[in-house]
């Protein structure tokens, strides 16, 4: 369980509207990204969101992190909302540089420690953009999948090592549900798995799950303790189900999304 700490001070988010200020960044490979930055200083989050949405979908919590200290940036990925660039089939792993230049803003913003935070194909991308960047030092995925588009988790789980890691998804959702329990079964680091009911996918689950919010300030306010002990909320995700489609260091893991 997460410390009643986290949840005390969810609850005691001050209701003050947050300065956001917009910006444009710019990746290794040119493209320009729209994105928002809320607060500052030295605990920097960096939030993915998902396929065919934009960042506005994290402006309620980004500006609740901001308003508790911490360092929040949301980018508009490529070919989605503001941002430029041309979203084709071959654009959707190049959006791993999308995450770097919001790690690389952050790091030169002061963020000494630094979450990504990403929802279904942010999650992937989260891992993905992770796992060569030692200026990310823990991620969480809402809702994973396995293979989205072709940003694959397979060869990211590799590259992050033992760095913390926390999955939730929707037991009802069988494919990210089941792409989770796969995922944390390979972790060696530190890691945490929440299958819930009913809460839906992605970022909505912040709205109708009341509890996620939660978990997820705990998370980042260092509550890793125990995290090694996977936790399944609501079923228990048996391993036996799924070897068959993992490999540690093979590529099969990744490869198919059911």
């Amino acid at each position: 369980m997460f410390k009643m700490s986290a949840f005390g001070a969810l609850l005691a988010m001050m209701t003050t509207q947050a300065s956001a200020a917009d910006m444009k960044l710019k990746t290794d490979d040119g493209v320009s990204l729209a994105a928002t930055s809320y607060g500052n200083g030295a605990k920097g989050v960096l939030l993915i969101h998902g396929q065919d949405r934009s960042r506005k979908d994290w402006d309620n919590f980004g500006e609740k992190l901001s308003l508790n200290g911490f360092n929040v940036l949301t980018v508009d990925l490529r070919g989605h909302g503001a941002s430029g660039g041309e979203l084709s089939d071959e654009a959707w792993p190049l959006m791993v540089k999308d995450v770097a230049a919001g790690v690389a803003w952050l790091h030169d913003s002061g963020a000494a420690h630094i979450t990504i935070i990403g929802a279904e194909l942010g999650a992937n991308l989260a891992l993905n953009g992770a796992a060569g960047n030692d200026n990310v030092n823990n991620v969480v995925m809402l809702s994973p999948g396995l293979n989205i588009n072709g940003v694959k988790v397979s060869a990211a789980l590799g590259g992050y090592g033992e760095r913390p890691l926390l999955l939730i998804a929707d037991s009802d959702d069988a494919t990210s549900a089941r792409a989770a329990g796969l995922i944390a079964d390979k972790v060696v680091g530190k890691k945490k798995l929440e299958l819930l009911a009913g809460a839906g996918s992605g970022v909505k689950m912040l709205n109708t799950d009341a509890s996620v919010e939660g978990m997820l300030v705990g998370w980042l306010n260092d509550a890793y303790g125990g995290a090694s002990v996977i936790k399944h909320s609501q079923r228990e995700v048996r391993s036996g189900e799924v070897d068959a489609d993992i490999e540690t260091s093979g590529t099969r893991f990744g490869e198919k999304q059911d």
